[in-house]
């Protein structure tokens, strides 16, 4: 392989990594994302400009090794916007919350004439005692 050959291989692969490294900048409608806290996206496939900006999470889950008298809950705190400048907010929760135990919670959320469900399927990482943790939202927007 001669030294041409060599300098596109190395600048093809470093092309992939780059488009592959931006690729959360931008998720599809029905595909499960994670974001941390803060973190906004911007799903394709809505030329409205969906963004959703994981705003907070609040997570009061008995420690994995802890004894707890309640097993707690995570909640996370939802921001969506569009294009116009329109926004809802939504509130989701797992674990022992208003609505009962909940292993995954949804919210149908409606703006600028458009309907979208969300789910929260997870947060991560389930607490630990004495550690100090980023916590992580594994979501789902549907647009209905």
């Amino acid at each position: 392989m001669n030294n041409i050959n060599k300098y596109l291989l190395v600048l093809v692969c470093f092309t992939g990594l780059l488009i592959s490294s931006c690729e959360k900048d931008s998720i599809e409608f029905d595909s499960p994302f994670e974001l941390n806290e803060n973190e906004s996206i911007v799903l394709q496939g809505n030329n409205n400009g969906l963004t959703i900006t994981l705003q907070s999470v609040n997570d009061s889950r008995c420690p994995i090794n802890a004894l707890c008298i309640s097993a707690g809950n995570a909640r996370v705190k939802l921001r969506m916007s569009d294009n116009s400048g329109a926004e809802t907010f939504a509130e989701l929760c797992l674990g022992f919350c208003d609505t009962g135990n909940n292993t995954e919670d949804s919210a149908i959320i409606r703006l600028n004439n458009n309907s979208y469900t969300v789910l929260l399927k997870e947060v991560n990482p389930f607490p630990e005692l004495g550690k100090k943790q980023d916590k992580k939202a594994l979501l789902i927007i549907r647009k209905e």
